[in-house]
C-alpha cells in the first residue's frame, strides 16, 4: 500500500441519523423551553447536550496507512502497527468490537466496530490481513473480510451477549433512577 492508498473511515450515516432521531427528545425539549417556559439556559444546556451526544457518538474515526491503524474518538487517539499483530478476532461485549493482538504490547487493541458500515468495516479487515498476513484471523473476523456479516450478527444477538445488554440497560436504569431519588431529597 501506497501513502495514495491511505484511507479514513469514518462512522456510517446510518448511525448519524438513528443518534440524531434517538436524542432529538433533547433539542424538542431545550426548544420547547425556549418557547414556552421562557428557561433559557435549560434550553441552552438541553440543545448543547443533544449537540455533545451526537458528536461523541459520530466522533470514532479509523485512519488506515501503510503500516499503522489508528482510531480516535471524542477522548483519545491510539494506534496500533500493524505489522506487529499476531491474531485478529471480533467478540460482541455487548457491541461488536475488533480486538489486535500484537508482538508490541501486552494489552490487546480493541474498538467497537459497530458505529462504521459494513463497507467500511470490511475495509478495516482487509488492511489488516493485507499488513498482517501471517497473523490469525478468528471466524467472524475473516468473515468481516469477505464481507460477510452474518456470524457477527449471529454473535451479537446470542443468549450470552442479550443477558449483557439486559443488564446493562437494568444497571442504568437503576443508576438513574437512583440519581433521580437522591436529586429530588
Amino acid at each position: 500500500m501506497n501513502s495514495r492508498d491511505n484511507r479514513i473511515i469514518r462512522v456510517s450515516p446510518a448511525t448519524v441519523i438513528i443518534f440524531s432521531v434517538a436524542f432529538s427528545p433533547l433539542l424538542f425539549v431545550g426548544l420547547l423551553c425556549i418557547f414556552k417556559t421562557g428557561q433559557p439556559w435549560t434550553a441552552v444546556f438541553l440543545c448543547a447536550l443533544y449537540a455533545a451526544a451526537i458528536y461523541a457518538i459520530c466522533s470514532p474515526t479509523v485512519f488506515l496507512t501503510d503500516t499503522t491503524l489508528r482510531y480516535r474518538n471524542l477522548l483519545k487517539s491510539r494506534s496500533v502497527d500493524l505489522s506487529t499483530v499476531i491474531k485478529a478476532s471480533v467478540t460482541a461485549r455487548p457491541a461488536p468490537t475488533l480486538e489486535l493482538r500484537s508482538t508490541s504490547s501486552r494489552h490487546p487493541f480493541t474498538f467497537i466496530i459497530k458505529p462504521f458500515s459494513k463497507k467500511g468495516v470490511t475495509c478495516i479487515m482487509q488492511h489488516i490481513r493485507a499488513t498482517s498476513p501471517r497473523a490469525h484471523f478468528d471466524k467472524i473476523s475473516e468473515d468481516l473480510s469477505h464481507a460477510d456479516f452474518a456470524s457477527v450478527t449471529r454473535e451479537a444477538i446470542s443468549i450470552q451477549n442479550l443477558i449483557r445488554i439486559a443488564l446493562t440497560v437494568g444497571g442504568a436504569s437503576l443508576a438513574a433512577a437512583l440519581l433521580r431519588a437522591l436529586y429530588h431529597h
